[in-house]
């Protein structure tokens, strides 16, 4: 069955009861522990173990921290900070909640601004000073300082906003150097949610719970301007089909060493985590939700019922399915271990033939969709290709064209799009996603 776009009350009773059989879905998931992995396939690891592989993934973080501020910040800094660079940073950081340094640049005046910008400042005025100077007291802190940077310097520590180690070299030091900036920023980079927007590691133990329980939350939702927008460019042919992504949920990887992977059942995702652990290759890991949005042929018979990750929409004489799928997103630390991924994709993840048996994980998809940006990719393996998009709120529509396309289909989402500016990138895909963007295959 579809169901008509008539009028906006029964779009939204719609909404309602996809919303309630999400939630039903969540509390009674009838899939049982297809395509999981068993419990015990994670080997527990001694304290010591686990100790070293957690340093590890924090000097990895911190070690490519100067690189991350710079790309998604334009922060850098000279070896010699001076007040205004370090003010010009935490305007770039924190943008409207930014609290600039009064006085001297040094260390007590550094972290009162990163204090105060983090959101802790009613915090800090709330200690007392004997509570201030416990806690600096505690953490082996005893340079003299004014009573009311002492509340400040503690409740950063207590935020956790910056480590007691770091608080301390801050404030012992004669003058802030580039290092210690960087530092400063890695650290409240990693601790907050200004940085990295991701659900672990792909070798965490509970990462599969967190696939699992994100994919769980996913319900359709609908950007009625955008909607409106994809749904002419699909009844004039202009493309076939559409993404409707949500802005809240992009990882903000680093380019050169990140990839997209897209599909619509989680378990293989589960499935997938696990393989990638198999062959040595760990990835930080994000689950980003996206509507599938193409046209119906009437040929594929009567539409399944509406579930709250997909059904048939009638607009005028088009039928376009909606089908919730997601993008697992992952940041490697090599553009090899990049080319080590797909090269397991094509192995263990491509439908190569019709009812192939075993050596393929679970749901393995004719043309597996694989996205990067780094054109040392650009070989054999790897095409370019252009992602064109429209955003609007949180919402932003996404099509995937071949370069002999790109401007003429560039030319409609902006004629449709009106003062909304449409971007436009460079991308480079697997060959079996290319070959299904040329036609040459499409199974």
């Amino acid at each position: 069955m579809y169901k008509k776009k008539s009028t906006k009350k029964f779009i939204s009773l719609a909404t309602t009861l996809l919303i309630i059989l999400a939630i039903l879905a969540g509390c009674n998931n009838d899939s049982g522990d297809v395509g999981k992995p068993p419990e015990d396939s994670n080997p527990v690891e001694s304290e010591e173990e686990a100790n070293e592989k957690n340093d590890e993934k924090t000097s990895d973080s911190t070690e490519n921290s100067e690189e991350y501020l710079k790309e998604f910040f334009e922060i850098s800094f000279d070896k010699e900070v001076s007040k205004k660079d370090m003010n010009s940073a935490l305007e770039k950081f924190f943008g409207d909640e930014a609290s600039l340094i009064d006085g001297d640049l040094n260390g007590p005046n550094l972290i009162k601004a990163i204090n105060e910008s983090s959101g802790f400042k009613e915090l800090s005025l709330t200690y007392s000073d004997d509570k201030a100077k416990e806690s600096l007291k505690e953490n082996d802190i005893n340079e003299d300082m004014e009573a009311d940077l002492s509340k400040y310097i503690a409740s950063t520590i207590d935020s956790n906003t910056l480590n007691a180690d770091l608080v301390k070299d801050l404030v012992s030091s004669d003058e802030i150097t580039d290092d210690l900036a960087v530092e400063t920023f890695s650290q409240v980079l990693n601790n907050s949610n200004l940085g990295r927007n991701y659900l672990g590691y792909s070798d965490d133990p509970d990462i599969y719970r967190k696939l699992e329980d994100s994919w769980n939350s996913f319900i359709l939702y609908d950007d009625e301007t955008l909607t409106d927008i994809g749904a002419k460019l699909v009844k004039e042919e202009k493309i076939t089909g559409y993404n409707l992504k949500l802005n809240s949920y992009v990882p903000d990887f680093f380019t050169e060493r990140s990839l997209s992977y897209g599909h619509s059942n989680i378990d293989h995702a589960l499935q997938l985590i696990a393989l990638i652990n198999s062959e040595d290759l760990v990835a930080k890991v994000q689950l980003e939700p996206k509507v599938s949005i193409y046209e119906y042929l009437p040929e594929w018979g009567e539409p399944d019922e509406p579930t709250a990750k997909y059904f048939v929409d009638e607009v005028g004489d088009l039928l376009l399915a909606n089908a919730m799928e997601y993008d697992l997103n992952f940041e490697f630390t090599s553009t090899e271990d990049l080319i080590k991924f797909e090269e397991v994709v094509d192995e263990y993840a491509k439908k190569n033939e019709e009812n192939q048996g075993e050596g393929l994980i679970i749901e393995s998809w004719w043309q597996p969709f694989l996205l990067v940006s780094n054109d040392e990719m650009l070989d054999d393996r790897f095409f370019e290709m252009y992602d064109i998009s429209l955003s609007n709120d949180d919402y932003t529509l996404r099509s995937a064209v071949l370069e002999e396309d790109k401007d003429a289909i560039e030319n409609e989402f902006s004629k449709l799009g009106g003062s909304t500016k449409v971007e436009v990138e460079k991308k480079y895909t697997n060959k079996a996603f290319y070959d299904y963007l040329q036609g040459i295959d499409y199974q």
